[in-house]
């Protein structure tokens, strides 16, 4: 009996050690904010973000990494006259449980629109946690201003109706596109279903929303729809408005 507890023994150390040694569990955030707040942010050029973010892991976060790029969404056409802001920063980190902050300056020269600010935390072993995405809009003043009279938010629709939309877009600089685009949101994402776009060679100061339209596909499902107005300029600033819709059968 002696002799099979020795033997034993040195085997049940060895599978001890190695579960000990081997970790599998990634880091999560706890909090992430933007300007103390977790919804869309509106921000100008040459002004400060301030971001905080909390993490925490069963035994040490070693790195946060912030990755802020434009969400243009890659319709644009031609040389940009004005460049996005990219902005990447990893701040490394110690401990179970972290607090970090940073606060970048967005450049006073670059382009309006919709950005997209990636967060993601690393720990000391390599695991990865599920990243966080937050959305900034940055304005710099020289963006093209939309004006939608109708539809309106909760406007109903049924499928195969066509919306022609009222109303203007503006930009003393000239347009350089316009878009209207359709989207039908199922399970919290959105996909185009109908698009119609115009590129203005004259770069025009204002432009008559009146003349698109979209219509919903009769083979789509009724439920909740988004349209998209999107206005670029000839400097590349881009303004959004979004106007949210029901579909019925």
């Amino acid at each position: 009996m002696k002799l099979r507890f020795g033997l034993y023994l040195p085997l049940v150390a060895i599978v001890a050690c190695t579960s000990e040694q081997i970790d599998s569990e990634a880091p999560e955030f706890t909090q992430v904010t933007i300007n103390s707040s977790e919804e869309e942010q509106t921000v100008q050029t040459g002004t400060v973000l301030n971001m905080n973010m909390t993490a925490t892991d069963d035994e040490s976060v070693a790195q946060i990494k912030i990755d802020i790029h434009e969400a243009f969404d890659g319709h644009d056409h031609g040389k940009r006259e004005q460049s996005s802001w990219t902005y990447v920063n990893i701040l490394n980190t110690n401990g179970p449980a972290v607090n970090v902050s940073d606060s970048p300056t967005i450049p006073a020269e670059v382009a309006s629109g919709p950005y997209h600010a990636v967060f993601r935390v690393l720990d000391d072993n390599g695991n990865e946690g599920a990243f966080i995405e937050r959305e900034i809009v940055i304005e710099n003043g020289s963006q093209p201003m939309i004006q939608v009279n109708s539809p309106s938010d909760n406007d109903s629709f049924t499928l195969g109706q066509t919306i022609t939309p009222t109303g203007a877009v503006n930009d003393p600089d000239g347009l350089k596109e316009v878009h209207l685009v359709l989207l039908h949101i199922e399970d919290h994402h959105a996909h185009a279903v109908d698009e119609q776009e115009e590129d203005l060679t004259t770069s025009p100061t204002s432009f008559d929303l009146s003349s698109m339209q979209v219509t919903i596909p009769t083979d789509e499902e009724p439920g909740a729809y988004k349209l998209l107005v999107k206005a670029v300029d000839v400097l590349d600033n881009h303004t959004l408005h979004f106007i949210d819709l029901t579909v019925t059968q």
